[in-house]
């Protein structure tokens, strides 16, 4: 016996004479270890940190307008995992390259899947991909859509749209000439973008512009988005506050919705009359038609895929790619114009690669680095998609070792990936050269540093339509500089600050578009 046991023992003969205390300690402690042993040992639950919330609204009305920046301040207080309570749900919201890459990588199933918004199942009437939660039916659905857009990839197809439509925007705009002053360039180029993905999912036209469904289907897309993220923020409330809360403006988005996928079926029955059967597919349509045939009846049936899945597909690649594709590029015009001097080394690159008259093809973009650099840059500024679509946890998991129960609402803070000021030097300045290496032929683009911001996400839930959506930004903007010189009108103060709604986009502005 030690002393310390010593001296305890005497210490409770000496208070204690008969024994009670010492015998209710035997039996608290013989409960304590009861209990331990009936929960396996488990130890108490670890909630991530967060600030403290009001009744019913929770933290929704501390975020400000620009809850992307609110948040990753947040996370200087909490740490990059913390703990909300937005409205009626509590949520998890991760920050910063670190974190965010563990949780979307690391830890490649855990956060997979998505909350069940009833605005997600009205999306293309609830047969989308990117809403879907974690299933075995996303799962099919999601590989036979990137397969099918791969094999589009594969030709030249996608990339003989993508200089038809480059062409004639530039077109258009070298036509007008000074004459026509400042021009705000939203709606050309959101018909420019909205042009290649119409033809892509549907055929090549060439006077696609004269098409009224062309016309319809991508002017319809923005709306649609825009209502579809103020859905997402009506159903955080409590359901009886729900029921007073833009009523209008949610049925002024399902109108909208039932629309779009009223037209994409009056094209697929179109489509049906004329399509090739197992020859070579000229378009979307055609590929996702043939799956339809191709794929294992008893694995679909399983699932739950129908045609109608796979078919609606169309949809989606045309109203995410559209919106997010065209804003990226009016960033990039804007930024051109405010910073002339980076506009004037990319002409230069481009000069020196480029030949002929006809837009630049995608092997002769890819040796114009500071182009790709530049595109990275602004992307990079702007991130106009400063939270990923919101993801759930599919069981009980641990993060940065907090504890997140299942089916918790789970933020990713994109913005604050990008604006990470432990990654990027002097984060909030233009510096295309970031993502240069000099050798000693020239510079490449730093590949590394290009993948340390996330503007298509990552892991289960990466943006299949990445590798068309770089390829198109690049050449669109690499023809309009080979063609046009971009400048601010005369007096005109810039603003580069954005617009806080579904995406982060460049606030209405004009430009002179000047033919070289």
């Amino acid at each position: 016996m030690t002393m310390t046991t010593a001296a305890a023992a005497w210490l409770l003969s000496a208070v204690d004479p008969h024994g009670t205390l010492l015998c209710l300690l035997a039996f608290l402690l013989a409960v304590v270890g009861a209990t331990r042993l009936c929960s396996g040992g488990r130890r108490r639950p670890r909630p991530p940190p967060g600030p403290r919330g009001w009744p019913v609204v929770g933290n929704l009305f501390q975020l400000g307008a620009a809850p992307h920046v609110r948040l990753t301040e947040l996370s200087g207080v909490y740490g990059d995992v913390f703990r909300l309570q937005l409205g009626a749900r509590a949520a998890v919201v991760v920050n910063g390259w670190s974190s965010v890459r563990q949780a979307l990588v690391g830890q490649l199933d855990d956060f997979a899947s998505r909350p069940n918004f009833a605005s997600f199942a009205q999306y293309a009437d609830g047969k989308s991909i990117s809403f879907q939660p974690y299933t075995a039916m996303f799962r099919l659905h999601r590989k036979l859509a990137t397969r099918g857009l791969r094999a589009l990839l594969a030709g030249d197809v996608a990339e003989s749209v993508v200089r038809r439509e480059a062409a004639a925007l530039v077109e258009l705009w070298t036509r007008r000439g000074d004459g026509d002053g400042p021009v705000d360039p939203a709606a050309d180029v959101t018909l420019s973008v909205g042009g290649v993905l119409y033809s892509l999912c549907f055929g090549q036209h060439a006077d696609i512009r004269d098409d009224a469904d062309y016309r319809e289907f991508v002017t319809e897309t923005n709306p649609s988005t825009e209502l579809f993220a103020a859905g997402n923020q009506v159903e955080l409330l409590p359901a009886w506050i729900r029921l007073f809360w833009r009523r209008s403006r949610r049925r002024q988005f399902s109108e909208r919705m039932a629309r779009l996928v009223a037209l994409n079926a009056r094209k697929r029955r179109e489509h049906a009359a004329t399509a090739p059967g197992d020859g070579e597919a000229a378009n979307m349509l055609d590929i996702l038609m043939r799956a339809t045939r191709q794929v294992n009846e008893t694995e679909r049936r399983q699932v739950g895929l129908t045609d109608d899945h796979l078919l609606s597909t169309t949809i989606e690649f045309i109203s995410a790619g559209t919106d997010t594709s065209s804003t990226t590029l009016l960033w990039l015009l804007l930024y051109m114009a405010v910073y002339p001097d980076e506009q004037r080394r990319i002409q230069r690159d481009i000069d020196d690669v480029v030949s002929g008259d006809g837009p630049p093809t995608h092997a002769e973009c890819l040796r114009i680095p500071r182009a790709e650099a530049t595109i990275f840059e602004v992307m990079r500024l702007s991130t106009i998609v400063p939270f990923a679509l919101p993801h759930c946890a599919v069981a009980d998991v641990t993060l940065d070792g907090y504890d997140i129960p299942r089916d918790t609402l789970v933020l990713i803070n994109l913005w604050s990936v990008a604006h990470d000021a432990r990654i990027w030097d002097d984060v909030d300045d233009f510096r295309p050269e970031r993502f240069l290496t000099k050798r000693a032929d020239g510079y490449v683009v730093n590949r590394q540093m290009a993948h340390r911001f996330l503007p298509f996400s990552a892991g289960r839930r990466r943006c299949i339509g990445e590798v068309l959506g770089r390829m198109q930004v690049l050449m669109i903007f690499a023809t309009i500089l080979h063609k046009c010189t971009i400048r601010l009108p005369e007096g005109c103060v810039p603003d580069l600050s954005p617009e806080f709604g579904d995406l982060l986009k460049p606030r209405p502005y004009k430009v002179c578009i000047d033919a070289r």
